[in-house]
């Protein structure tokens, strides 16, 4: 059986990398699966949200088009086909704001740029992968994925100011997991970021709604030596002191005004 030739755009080809996910076995094509699956569901809801077109029929055709994925490629690459970001300037250009009666046109310029795909399969069967990788190096890939990032920042930073502590902790999970892990740990940050920020969060909410829970069951507590009632229990004593208080003084006042007389 003659060895794969695999194109790798000019550099080295490491020892470890997998060209078939099926060799690793069943349990480990499911963490890869699920990791896509995770890193590319948020993009399929939020280019839809975006844009202005239907998230239900986004997921249905990315559902179609991700079986149809694994039927060709005979189960060997475990990925989930979502939305690309690659097309939000386009449909920025065309429509902003996600104006219905604009956004036709910009579904067409994306179904012109998808028969591009075709034109580049036809090159890949007639040339041969390597031939046609050669004009795509990282130099000329590299920045678009950067520019692609950038136009999304202010999507990113609006999403984690929602909660920036889970936020640092699920990237810095995924960094340290992806420098520094070892084993199934180094191939799979996304998932563990996902896993560890979500345990966190629920952690945190537990103990939240824990120290709520305390605080209805008991309504009064000391603080030194002091006890902390309701406002209304503090205004009711402080009505009746002060009546007291003015029946004491009106009566002393009686008492001093008829001795004055008997005098």
């Amino acid at each position: 059986m003659a060895e794969l030739q695999v194109p790798t755009m000019g550099a080295k080809d490491s020892p470890d990398a997998v060209y078939d996910a099926r060799v690793l076995g069943k349990p480990k094509m499911v963490l890869f699966g699920l990791q896509h699956m995770f890193a590319m569901f948020g993009a399929t809801i939020l280019v839809p949200v975006l844009t202005g077109l239907s998230v239900q029929a986004t997921l249905l055709f990315a559902g179609i088009g991700t079986l149809l994925f694994h039927f060709l490629a005979k189960g060997k690459v475990p990925a989930f086909l979502g939305s690309s970001f690659a097309f939000i300037a386009g449909y920025a250009a065309i429509a902003p704001n996600g104006e219905a009666e604009l956004l036709p046109y910009a579904c067409l310029g994306v179904a012109c740029a998808g028969l591009l795909y075709f034109i580049l399969a036809a090159a890949f069967k007639a040339f041969g992968a390597n031939r046609v990788m050669r004009y795509f190096p990282p130099v000329v890939t590299g920045p678009i994925v950067i520019c692609i990032g950038l136009i999304l920042a202010s999507s990113a930073i609006a999403n984690c100011s929602t909660n920036w502590l889970v936020a640092v902790i699920a990237i810095v999970v995924i960094i340290v997991c992806n420098i520094w892990g070892r084993g199934m740990i180094k191939i799979i940050p996304i998932l563990m970021g996902v896993i560890i920020s979500y345990v966190c969060r629920a952690h945190g909410r537990s103990r939240l709604l824990g120290r709520r829970q305390r605080c209805v069951d008991r309504p009064s507590r000391h603080v030194g030596q002091h006890r902390v009632r309701p406002v209304h229990q503090w205004l009711d004593g402080f009505r009746s002191r002060h009546h007291g208080h003015h029946h004491h003084h009106a009566h002393r006042a009686g008492h001093d005004d008829r001795a004055h007389r008997r005098h």
